[in-house]
């Protein structure tokens, strides 16, 4: 009988030791007798391998020991790192994890590589939360770490109608159709099964942005009366709110109205002239804001008078003209204004300076809702002046052979020729007029004939712009001289 036992000894000598037991029975009534034989069989010598647990970064793990060409039966443990999740050991830096037993095949000393992966994390959004009905909308769940092969999900919470999670990517997208406040968490998972989830965030869809576009009025300008009809039309507006129609700051007429501001047909009305800003407004509703369109321009403007004629037209030089017209309209003043000839203008008034003619303009002036309106050049005709004369005598009496003096007393300066019956006084062809106070000539005549007569005086004014003047007495009997002749 024999037992084999394999032993290594402290040395690293590998040997045998072998058993051998007989048993003899005695006769007699004695026990078996046993003898036992041990034989030592020493072979070569066994080498012994050192083994470091290269951590890189990690905590430290004790160097081990294993036999050349030998196996390692159990891993030497996990060691941790900040921010790192432990792979497992590999045989190199940066191979593939073992597993054990792991028969290294190695005949010297050698060392095994701890393998880390970031730890996988997640980051929980706090901006671009925010999104619009109806408008486009994307918003990336960050993450960083793991060992890749990511996989996103709802965690919890549901999102806004309208808006998907791309379970690879982590990209939240789409148009969202309703107007919510919604609370979620996304998880995501790496292909070592490693899971984090984000804290709770909210998207928040509010009501979207709309556009409205005033496109027309209808017409966009009129004159005085400051009154129109308009048919307004819009475009572009998304939601279904009621549009309304009102005036908007900056136009320069006084008083913009509009008679109705939900009718696309009201009336602008305006107190003066100037400019009305008109402007559309879509009202808010379920899912969109309210939004205002752009001003478009109304202009009002002065309308042009009725044609202005001046309506007087003829004047004697030494008189003066009050010019007149006629047409025209509104409140603005009238004013006149010579072009050529021989007069002057003073106001509303006309002078002569010289008998012919006078051309001039009347023009009335703008007011808050006419044009200034100019008439046509019109020609003045100046004809002569007109002097008046009148004839007195010394005596209302005429003696024959007796001198009476004739004098004649005139408007303007001249001469004064005499005749009585026709024919020249003698002396009295041309007599110059004095001007003491009032402007005067005399004749000295001396009846020589005892039929009646009649005294005519002509005055020839100095200024040639006066027509002479012709001044006849009545018919005055000549009476007989009494007494002696002196």
């Amino acid at each position: 009988d024999y037992a084999d036992e394999t032993v290594n000894s402290p040395g690293s000598y590998r040997y045998y030791k072998l058993k051998f037991t007989q048993t003899r029975s005695p006769s007699g009534g004695y026990d078996p007798l046993v003898a036992v034989s041990e034989i030592r069989l020493y072979g070569n010598q066994v080498s012994a391998l050192s083994v470091t647990y290269n951590t890189q970064g990690g905590s430290a793990i004790e160097t081990g020991s294993t036999l050349a060409n030998g196996t390692i039966e159990a891993s030497p443990g996990s060691p941790t790192r900040t921010g790192y999740t432990f792979g497992g050991w590999s045989a190199s830096q940066n191979g593939s994890a073992i597993s054990f037993p792991y028969a290294h095949g190695q005949s010297s000393n050698f060392s095994l590589y701890a393998l880390w992966a970031s730890t996988l994390g997640i980051t929980t959004p706090v901006s671009g939360l925010s999104g619009r009905y109806g408008s486009s909308y994307s918003l990336t769940v960050s993450t960083s770490g793991g060992s890749g092969g990511n996989t996103f999900a709802i965690a919890s919470g549901v999102l806004p109608t309208g808006l998907t999670l791309n379970a690879s990517t982590g990209l939240i997208s789409g148009t969202p159709t309703q107007i919510v406040s919604a609370p979620i968490t996304i998880s995501v998972t790496d292909s070592s099964t490693a899971s984090v989830t984000t804290s709770t965030f909210s998207i928040v869809i509010s009501k979207g942005t709309q556009s409205i576009t005033l496109s027309s009025l209808g017409t966009s300008s009129k004159t005085y009366p400051y009154s129109q009809a308009l048919s307004m039309s819009t475009s572009g507006k998304s939601g279904t709110g009621a549009v309304t129609y009102s005036i908007a700051a900056g136009g320069s007429a006084t008083g913009c109205a509009l008679s109705d501001s939900t009718s696309a047909t009201a009336t602008l009305s305006a107190s003066t002239s100037g400019t009305c800003l008109i402007a559309a407004t879509v009202a808010t509703d379920t899912n969109y804001e309210s939004a205002t369109s752009t001003a478009l321009t109304f202009t009002f403007s002065k309308a042009s008078q009725s044609s202005l004629a001046i309506t007087t037209t003829t004047i004697a030089y030494g008189e003066v003209l009050a010019l007149s017209t006629s047409g025209g309209s509104g409140s603005g003043s009238l004013s006149f204004a010579k072009v050529s000839g021989t007069c002057s203008v003073s106001g509303s008034n006309l002078t002569p300076t010289a008998t012919g003619s006078c051309t001039i303009t009347a023009t009335k002036a703008s007011d808050s809702n006419y044009l200034a309106e100019t008439s046509s050049v019109t020609t003045i005709t100046i004809t002569a002046g007109s002097a008046t004369a009148s004839i007195s005598f010394a005596s209302t009496t005429f003696t024959f052979g007796v001198t009476n003096t004739i004098t004649i007393t005139t408007s303007t300066a001249g001469t004064v020729s005499f005749k009585a019956n026709g024919k020249i006084i003698t002396y009295c062809k041309s007599r110059a007029t004095v001007t003491a106070g009032s402007i005067t000539a005399t004749c000295a005549y001396r009846p020589s004939t005892r039929r009646p007569v009649a005294i005519t005086a002509t005055l020839t004014p100095s200024d040639a712009n006066i027509s002479p003047k012709v001044s006849t007495s009545s018919l005055f009997q000549v009476v007989r001289r009494t007494g002696s002749r002196s």
